[in-house]
């Protein structure tokens, strides 16, 4: 008799992990999911990803752009491409907040979009130098520091006269 019982209750735990083991089976993705509390989290499409890399590219260059701006202030004639590594897109929001009050069409200032413009014949450091110091900049406003706008803000700002001008 006490063969049969281990006999028996084999059997039964046997038949018990075969069921569970039959029924995890035909169980679906998302009831998985939902018995182990596991939520889905979104991947990004290739498009996405691109656009991602892009930006960092252009984030990564505009910093490059704004350290090489700390290295060199008030070096005239430098070499440095800074227009190359700025947003145009975000230079254009500086320009709107800092320079349009003088430089537009009817302002106090001279208009700096166009090919004859006064930053057209000058290199990107000396339009630096400019802004900085204000050698050569009429008053008000005068030179904008760094903590006025910074080298980032710069940079966009560069980008986008140097988009002006063409």
């Amino acid at each position: 008799m006490q063969k049969f019982r281990a006999r028996f209750s084999f059997l039964c735990m046997c038949a018990t992990v075969t069921l569970v083991v039959v029924a995890c089976g035909r169980a679906s993705q998302d009831d998985i999911d939902h018995a182990l509390q596991i939520t889905q989290v979104p991947t990004l499409s290739a498009e996405q990803i691109q656009q991602s890399t892009q930006q960092a590219d252009i984030d990564i260059k505009t910093r490059e752009a704004a350290q090489a701006l700390l290295a060199s202030p008030g070096a005239n004639g430098g070499a440095v491409d800074i227009a190359a590594a700025g947003d145009p897109a975000l230079g254009r929001t500086a320009f709107n907040q800092r320079c349009m009050g003088c430089h537009r069409a009817g302002g106090l200032g001279p208009v700096l979009s166009g090919a004859d413009g006064p930053i057209a014949g000058m290199t990107d450091q000396q339009v630096v130098d400019l802004i900085r110091t204000g050698n050569g900049h009429a008053t008000p406003p005068g030179p904008l520091t760094t903590t006025d706008i910074s080298d980032t803000q710069m940079t966009n700002l560069i980008a986008y006269l140097r988009q002006q001008a063409k």
